[in-house]
């Protein structure tokens, strides 16, 4: 696997308007920007893209880790942006199925489905992405949250940018009030 580029975002938000947040929300996506090995060529066998994207689920979850706490972790995603000589599969077999038990297994959450999201494009693409409990998580409404990551000058047409993106905690403030809480903890209130 040939990691040419790695870029961090993080986000801190301490509140809304003039209400500050305890403890801040901290939203982070680490990305990878890697070549391409089946740019420009069609392979109907794409394990050698799953077994590069568990490694790569490894690396960003360890760097990561380096920005939030293992433990607050509360919402995931996982995306990519297939260079133009590659194939939306390409990015398919590289954040599934390996990639999410990869980052439970680093970060915590178990075998949980990462949700994710994926597309073709040239240097600049940006892809918005929503972060979002594992599937199977009771956690509600709070935890909804979107990203927009971009990379400038990538990917270049052999290149897929992926990336991991998570958030520590709900949203701070959040003007679902109380009840949406009490759903996040399983205890009922608001849908």
């Amino acid at each position: 696997m040939e990691i040419r580029r790695l870029v961090s975002i993080i986000d801190e938000t301490f509140g809304r308007i003039d209400r500050p947040g305890e403890p801040p929300r901290r939203r982070v996506a680490i990305i990878a920007v890697v070549k391409n090995p089946l740019a420009g060529r069609y392979d109907e066998d794409l394990t050698e893209m799953m077994k590069m994207g568990e490694q790569l689920a490894y690396t960003l979850a360890e760097k990561a880790l380096q920005y939030v706490e293992r433990g607050r972790v509360e919402s995931f995603v996982k995306a990519a942006i297939v260079g133009v000589d590659g194939e939306i599969e390409h990015a398919a077999a590289l954040i599934h199925p390996k990639f999410s038990v990869a980052v439970g297994q680093t970060i915590g959450g178990g075998k949980e489905i990462i949700p994710s999201t994926k597309k073709v494009g040239g240097p600049g693409t940006m892809i918005s992405v929503q972060l979002q409990p594992p599937t199977g998580s009771a956690a509600g409404s709070l935890h909804l949250d979107a990203m927009e990551i971009r990379v400038p000058g990538a990917p270049r047409p052999d290149e897929i940018v992926v990336a991991l993106a998570l958030a520590e905690s709900s949203q701070p403030q959040s003007s679902a009030g109380e009840p949406a809480k009490l759903a996040v903890a399983g205890q009922g209130g608001a849908g």
